[in-house]
């Protein structure tokens, strides 16, 4: 017999999810719900971040305006730096 462990989250049915959301006032339809596109999700998490932390998607992506002139080929980190910045907040 292995060490297995066995871990019991409670899961919320489609329903349940969407009226979270709609109580938390982000926009989620049942289809981006069930499809959970990379974009639909991040979307999601942009505005949890903005709900909790108070800080937007667009303040998220100031990084890249004022630390890319340090870098040698700043070029290159246009997109990596705002998505450290979305990482980090999630």
């Amino acid at each position: 017999m292995g060490d297995q462990r066995s871990f019991s989250f409670p899961l919320l049915k489609a329903p349940d999810v969407l009226q979270c959301m709609q109580e938390l006032q982000i926009e989620l339809t049942g289809e981006e719900l069930a499809a959970a596109t990379p974009d639909a999700v991040r979307r999601v998490f942009e505005t949890v971040v903005d709900i909790c932390m108070g800080v937007t998607k667009d303040e998220l992506d100031q990084p890249a305006a004022t630390g890319l002139e340090v870098l040698e080929h700043g070029e290159l980190h246009e997109d990596s730096i705002p998505q450290l910045a979305y990482f980090r907040a999630v």
